[in-house]
């Protein structure tokens, strides 16, 4: 493969009211000292200029040697490698602004590369690995600059959404800065990048983490009002995050998996074989007691409780809602014995898997312990809970299942699944999801154990209260789903 011109040939250029709300949003002084490590066009240059930063406060590098004229703004070194500058330089810096470049590692030039794989990683330690970005490694070597209480605001691309590489920094940068600010444009900025575009906005560096938020806007003249504004660098988010939270608030809130076991369903290793429809049951001749009543997927989940007549309807509507899990006392009945031995071809099951051959008894799906409830790791509206008031069904792993620890009334749970619905929880999951490029977020177990949520002693009516949220969600109105939650928890 052709190794990539240098990264500064591969900015993409930011726009100067882009440019100037980066600026007012990073707060400025006279007094600090700020660093542009990848200056390209100089339009960050140029937006500290016209806040009348002083030329010696402001230290820019940039990889190509040809000079711009927002040079002069600055104290710019030309033809350096920031990254490598990074590593030996005693000069440190309050303020660091930045559109690093987004480039693959791998298609660097070999000296670029060996500088980049040589950063240190503060996020899963040891140094930048191969497989990340230029932007990353840009990320990384700027942290390792900052003062005491410093602060950063970089132009990223939205791949810090949904990478595996940017899986630690999503879910470990709040433990570096007391406050950090995701800003998603959900349009693109730019012609070269397809996908939105994130504004990474951190302050107070190395100081306790207090506040953690995500705002997402329509487009760029969105992004820019919001930045401008006093609420995007000073003033207390609406929405908080993380287990840190608003002092005020913390005595009241509890993390989900404090209150509830969260496992994956029933991985069954070979789907096609062992989920079935009531339709290929019959057709089997499977005795109905050879098979498990199951929900397959997040769309079978339509209600804020579950239970055997949603299954029924499930079922008479052809979904694949029966798991194939005989009991010894049906291991010698014909059509059970037949169902075994098909060939793979006839849509037998496939014993070398993994799943399948490592289990003592290969045809004995583990199964959850009797579910008090499911949710979906990924879907449209976010992950919710539908609740089972009885323990009549049992679920494949595009489910988890969930099992309340302690309590057993049927208003207490569903309060705890209606704090799962109010606006500070789910403020808290778009910051540790991670974050696939169709804009879907996938959360894992212990990704949904970490999200804050409200507690109350009285939960009286949340039953109610929670099965009208949950249709208005379904409806596709989360923000009225959101405010009937706070609402109920404003009241107790």
């Amino acid at each position: 493969m052709k190794p990539a011109a240098p990264p500064s040939s591969c900015l993409v250029y930011t726009p100067r009211p882009l440019a100037d709300a980066m600026v007012a949003a990073l707060g400025v002084s006279s007094k600090g000292s700020y660093l542009e490590p990848c200056v390209g066009d100089g339009a960050l240059l140029d937006a500290l200029a016209r806040r009348a930063i002083p030329r010696v406060a402001i230290r820019g590098l940039d990889v190509a040697p040809v000079k711009n004229p927002s040079d002069a703004q600055a104290q710019v070194l030309r033809g350096t490698d920031f990254l490598e500058w990074s590593r030996t330089t005693r000069e440190r810096f309050g303020k660091i602004i930045a559109n690093p470049p987004y480039v693959a590692l791998n298609r660097l030039p070999k000296s670029l590369l060996a500088s980049a794989i040589q950063v240190p990683d503060p996020f899963v330690g040891g140094t930048v690995r191969l497989r990340t970005n230029c932007w990353y490694a840009f990320l990384c070597a700027s942290m390792n600059l900052l003062e005491a209480n410093g602060s950063m605001c970089f132009l990223l691309p939205a791949a810090l959404d949904f990478t595996d590489y940017a899986a630690a920094l999503r879910s470990k940068l709040g433990a570096f800065f007391e406050e950090v600010h995701l800003h998603r444009s959900l349009s693109p900025l730019f012609e070269q990048v397809q996908d939105g575009s994130i504004v990474l906005l951190a302050h107070g560096y190395g100081k306790t983490s207090r506040y953690q938020f995500r705002t997402e806007h329509k487009d760029l003249a969105a992004l820019v009002q919001h930045l401008n504004s006093a609420t995007a660098i000073g003033e207390s988010p609406t929405f908080c995050a993380g287990p840190e939270d608003r002092p005020q608030d913390h005595a009241n809130t509890k993390l989900l998996g404090a209150l509830v076991e969260i496992r994956i369903g029933a991985v069954t290793g070979d789907a096609k074989f062992f989920l079935l429809t009531e339709q290929q049951r019959k057709a089997a001749r499977l005795p109905a007691a050879a098979c498990v009543r199951v929900l397959t997927r997040a769309s079978q989940l339509q209600s804020g409780t579950v239970g055997l007549a949603a299954w029924k309807k499930l079922k008479s509507s052809g979904e694949r809602v029966w798991l194939f899990r005989p009991p010894d006392s049906l291991l010698g009945n014909p059509s059970v014995q037949r169902y075994f031995s098909l060939a793979r071809r006839q849509g037998g099951c496939d014993r070398r898997r993994y799943k399948i051959k490592n289990r003592e008894i290969w045809h004995r799906t583990p199964l959850p312990a009797r579910p008090h409830g499911f949710i979906s790791g990924m879907s449209v509206h976010g992950p919710w809970i539908s609740l089972l008031p009885d323990p009549c069904l049992s679920a494949s792993n595009t489910l988890y299942s969930i099992r309340f620890r302690t309590t057993k009334d049927a208003d207490s749970r569903a309060a705890i699944a209606l704090g799962l619905l109010t606006s500070k929880a789910r403020a808290a999951m778009d910051l540790i999801g991670r974050r696939y490029a169709d804009g879907l977020l996938k959360y894992e177990p212990s990704d949904l154990s970490r999200i804050p949520i409200p507690v109350t002693l009285d939960s009286t009516g949340a039953t109610q209260t929670y099965d009208l949220a949950v249709k208005i969600l379904l409806r596709g109105n989360s923000a009225l789903a959101y405010r009937t939650a706070d609402q109920w928890f404003q009241g107790r």
